[in-house]
């Protein structure tokens, strides 16, 4: 994939995810102010398609861009681009907080915002940036009765985690996660080094399904941990090799170029979703991490490869020049010698 797409068509590529999330996000924010509108088909108030979760990382991952392009744009004195980037930036980001208040997006989005401020340049407009999405999480969150009723779920989930009982005073998504990720441990120590098996996730957990029953009432087939659901197919050695992939992927990306940039918050976001789910083996999600990685790496290549021949281009005329001066000296010698002989 890095070696199939030039830089225009990554950048076309780019452009049309953005045009998808602008109408995700314009349905999802038409929803808000329309509540009675035509939106039965929608997967839940405010998320037409998929879920929170994935939509959350896109608006994320599309606000974080586009903080860039505004503080790119307007640097260079395109102030009308800069503006459009930076009021679609905060709405992509105000919609997180006040469509769903989900504990993936929250974290993905905090991450993000924190890498867009270690990578902007100088402190002043670092702290203004800070101050502004300060505002716009506090006025979002409490103008909102939905994130309020979530943020009130998040607030009981951890006080039932402080008192060491989650599983009966924590909502349904704080405590399925929890049964989840205790079975998940018990099926990895049962078969530490290469696992149980591929497909043998869902099997493991109805097994357990009669003496401890599931808080959503029946045994799911995904332990909402990428690592976990590694781990519980191909063992600790599998889970090593995920962790090893992030790594690597990574360190493609150290830099401070766009490219470098844009691909650590992709892997930032993988590994932080993947706290709470199993996001890599989702589709879409799994998707979007394949091709990002892909389009980036091959940005970077393209670009260092380019860099490659235009080096070996600029020492071509001191070559030929040093050539040209090794002919110049031989011709003098020779009529330097030629000279001697005639005098002989």
């Amino acid at each position: 994939m890095a070696n199939s797409f030039s830089s225009r068509q990554a950048v076309a590529i780019a452009y049309g995810f953005l045009a998808g999330c602008i109408i995700l996000l314009t349905l999802s924010f038409a929803s808000l102010v329309w509540p009675s509108g035509p939106w039965g088909w929608f997967k839940a108030p405010g998320v037409p398609v998929k879920d929170n979760a994935v939509q959350s990382i896109c608006f994320a991952l599309c606000a974080f861009g586009l903080a860039f392009e505004t503080i790119r744009w307007w640097r260079s004195g395109r102030d009308a681009f800069a503006v459009v980037a930076g009021v679609l930036a905060l709405l992509f980001f105000t919609n997180i907080f006040i469509i769903y208040f989900s504990k993936t997006g929250i974290l993905i989005s905090a991450a993000l915002a924190t890498l867009f401020l270690v990578r902007t340049t100088g402190w002043r407009l670092s702290f203004a940036i800070a101050i502004s999405l300060l505002i716009v999480i506090a006025a979002a969150t409490f103008l909102s009765g939905r994130a309020e009723q979530r943020l009130a779920e998040v607030t009981s989930d951890v006080r039932a985690l402080e008192t060491g009982s989650p599983m009966i005073n924590a909502s349904i998504s704080t405590a399925s996660r929890m049964d989840f990720w205790r079975k998940a441990l018990d099926f990895i120590g049962e078969a530490p080094l290469v696992g149980h098996g591929a497909g043998s996730t869902k099997s493991l957990y109805n097994s357990l399904e009669a003496e401890r029953p599931s808080p959503y009432g029946e045994a799911v087939p995904d332990p909402h941990n990428q690592f976990f659901a590694i781990a519980i197919q191909t063992g600790l050695l599998g889970g090593a090799l995920l962790v090893a992939m992030w790594v690597a992927h990574f360190a493609v990306f150290l830099g401070g170029g766009l490219p470098q940039i844009f691909g650590q918050a992709i892997v930032l976001q993988a590994v932080l979703s993947s706290l709470f789910n199993s996001s890599l083996s989702q589709v879409t999600q799994g998707t979007l991490y394949c091709l990002a990685i892909g389009l980036l790496a091959g940005l970077i290549q393209s670009r260092d490869q380019t860099r490659a021949v235009v080096g070996a281009a600029d020492s071509r005329p001191e070559q030929a020049q040093s050539r040209t001066d090794r002919v110049v000296s031989v011709a003098a010698n020779c009529r330097t010698e030629g000279g001697r002989v005639s005098k002989l």
